[in-house]
């Protein structure tokens, strides 16, 4: 967990210089695929449940999910999405995967 919070202070900075060039997670909330069945979204620690805020929203832990600028964070930089009809490219690519047998 410290790593984590290294890391997002490490990268707030380089973030705003490469923000024109960086490309974007896709990340959208109607889809067929849903945050729910991803392996990017944080559970709680002691639980082992899906972490859901008072929105009944999701944390999704992805890198290229963190990195996006389009996706809205919370205090801590960890990007909001929601559980049952949100879904980015990566998401979606690992469950086509997985349906596909790879």
């Amino acid at each position: 967990m410290l790593f984590e919070e290294n890391w997002l202070k490490i990268i707030s900075w380089p973030k705003k210089l490469i923000a024109p060039i960086w490309p974007r997670t896709g990340y959208v909330e109607v889809v067929m695929h849903h945050c729910e069945d991803c392996v990017y979204l944080l559970k709680d620690e002691t639980t082992r449940c899906i972490f859901k805020d008072e929105e009944g929203r999701g944390r999704c832990s992805h890198p290229m999910v963190v990195l996006d600028f389009e996706v809205k964070k919370d205090s801590q930089g960890r990007p909001i999405v929601n559980i049952k009809c949100g879904c980015c490219e990566y998401g979606a690519l690992s469950k086509r995967g997985i349906e596909n047998g790879i």
